[in-house]
């Protein structure tokens, strides 16, 4: 697992900072811990909304296509 760890370093605004430290510390977690918890969390909430976005999209199209056979009707 310690392999799959790779060290990096990003720029953050001040008040976002300040921000995730007090997180962090309510959460008693680590910044480091805090920081990785949020971004996978990020990444889930981002592939949720995108299968149901495509649902809705799909149930769109079935009730466009109801639509349209009724008024050929």
């Amino acid at each position: 697992m310690i392999d799959d760890i790779i060290r990096t370093q990003i720029r953050v605004p001040g008040p976002l900072y300040e921000e995730l430290k007090e997180r962090a510390e309510q959460n008693h977690h680590s910044l480091n811990s805090e920081m990785i918890l949020r971004l996978q969390a990020s990444l889930t909430e981002q592939e949720q909304l995108l299968k149901r976005m495509s649902l809705l999209e799909q149930q769109n199209q079935n009730i466009l296509q109801l639509l349209q056979q009724l008024i050929l009707k």
